[in-house]
């Protein structure tokens, strides 16, 4: 059982997937000039960085819990938002 979560591994993680999202918007808004499909794509790229900063936190490995990952998750859903 892990008692703290990686968390140089769940940012890594966590901020490549918003960067994904993050340019995904920027090419459906910008280039494309497609506005309908920004709510689902913050909905799943919001998932989806959560989604990565828990595997790379925890990677899959029973832990003790700890609020640490959902705050930078928190964190790097708004910086993706932003």
């Amino acid at each position: 059982m892990r008692d703290r979560p990686d968390l140089g591994r769940a940012l890594i993680l966590g901020a490549l997937v918003g960067l994904v999202v993050a340019l995904a918007a920027a090419l459906l808004r910008s280039i494309l000039d497609l506005t309908a499909g920004l709510l689902a794509l913050a909905v799943v790229g919001g998932w989806a960085v959560g989604a990565a900063v828990r595997r790379g936190a925890w990677a899959g490995l029973p832990h003790r819990a700890s609020a640490s990952p959902e705050v930078l998750g928190l964190l790097l859903g708004a910086a993706t938002w932003i």
